[in-house]
């Protein structure tokens, strides 16, 4: 009877040594995961500039190829824009802009109801996540898959002909034509660079392809032959919409 007694005291010993060291063993291995999880999340949110505002990119680099918008932008902070849209107000959300892009394309686009367009132009609703402000100011326009700002644009196409409109027949004496592009002006929601952390959101304006039209010139040319009237020159014009 001894012996079994001995033997189980030395396993409540053996055991209660082991204890102690188990458990600061288990302690330090959760410490050591929650440091990494930690540290993980740390680094998931500095690469969008949450937990470190000064890592993230206060002014935009501007669109390739000299555009004054772009659809893509690789340094678009997307996740912080995502965050900072659940903490604004419903007024602020009410500003974003967008058109529909189910529009008529006959009422736009007459060739498309078998009439030939004065100018050619392209018509489509983009969604920019850059653009030059009318200061001139790259900005980060708010574009998610939630809240959308959709702009109509018609841009001219790249014309033959010394970029004339495309008119029947001809001219009079004195006057050409060409086809110019005209913009509008639209308000929409981006980024505020002011604000601590870019939490912030303002509006600022931007000026979009609205319309591809023909304008007709009187040319030096009908001076001579007696057809300007007195005060006009070259700079005298007269624009036609490329829409009917």
């Amino acid at each position: 009877m001894a012996p079994s007694f001995i033997q189980c005291c030395a396993v409540i010993l053996v055991i209660a040594v082991l204890q102690p060291a188990y458990l600061k063993s288990l302690t330090s291995e959760i410490e050591t995961r929650e440091e990494t999880s930690q540290l993980n999340r740390i680094r998931r949110e500095a690469a969008v500039g949450l937990a470190n505002p000064e890592t993230l990119v206060i002014n935009p680099s501007p669109c390739p190829d000299g555009q004054d918008f772009c659809e893509t932008a690789d340094d678009y902070p997307t996740d912080h824009i995502n965050e900072m849209i659940k903490k604004q107000p419903k007024y602020i959300l009410d500003q974003l802009y967008t058109e529909a892009d189910d529009y008529d394309i006959n009422k736009f686009n007459p060739s498309a109801a078998g009439e030939t367009p004065l100018c050619a132009a392209s018509n489509t609703v983009v969604y920019p996540k850059k653009g030059k402000a009318k200061d001139g100011t790259f900005e980060f326009i708010v574009n998610d898959s939630d809240y959308k700002q959709g702009v109509r644009v018609e841009a001219c196409l790249s014309q033959t002909n010394n970029n004339q409109c495309n008119i029947p027949g001809s001219l009079s004496i004195g006057y050409t034509s060409y086809c110019v592009q005209k913009h509008i002006q639209r308000t929409l929601v981006v980024v505020d660079k002011s604000s601590p952390g870019l939490t912030g959101f303002v509006t600022k304006p931007f000026e979009f392809p609205s319309c591809c039209s023909c304008v007709i010139v009187m040319t030096g040319s009908a001076d001579r032959i007696g057809f300007s009237p007195v005060g006009s020159g070259p700079t005298n014009t007269t624009t036609v919409s490329s829409r009917t």
